[in-house]
């Protein structure tokens, strides 16, 4: 019952309008951060997905095989940049991609844009090294 009247509250006042509009303008800039650095910095070859909507992107990348996605996963995360192959979420495997390469997905909710566009310049270096 408490949570419920703070939630009331806040919607009364037009408090938890304002923070969405915030959040969403947060989010809206994080992701043109990404996609700009991506074009900027990463091969391209490099398609993206599910840019409308969602915390996060797909990436495809051309230029690699889908045996690659492990390799690429340890040589970013040993310079400090998550990212996560799109493979395991596919229950049948590579059978239904649309793209037969390496694909990932990048989350972007919880950085900041220059923590953006630094982690696609490393992912690009990461991806230099696996060339």
């Amino acid at each position: 019952r408490v949570e419920q009247n703070a939630v009331a509250e806040l919607i009364k006042s037009g408090a938890y309008e304002r923070h969405i509009r915030r959040v969403r303008r947060e989010n809206e800039l994080r992701r043109s951060v990404l996609i700009e650095s991506i074009a900027k910095y990463l091969p391209e070859s490099t398609l993206i997905e599910g840019t409308a909507t969602g915390l996060h992107i797909v990436v495809w990348l051309e230029d690699f095989r889908v045996e690659d996605e492990v390799a690429i996963v340890a040589q970013a995360k040993s310079l400090g940049v998550g990212i996560w192959s799109i493979t395991p979420l596919y229950a049948l495997g590579r059978k239904m991609r649309k793209q037969n390469c390496a694909g990932f997905i990048l989350g972007y909710a919880g950085l900041m844009p220059s923590e953006i566009k630094k982690g696609i310049k490393l992912l690009a270096k990461a991806l230099l090294l696996r060339s």
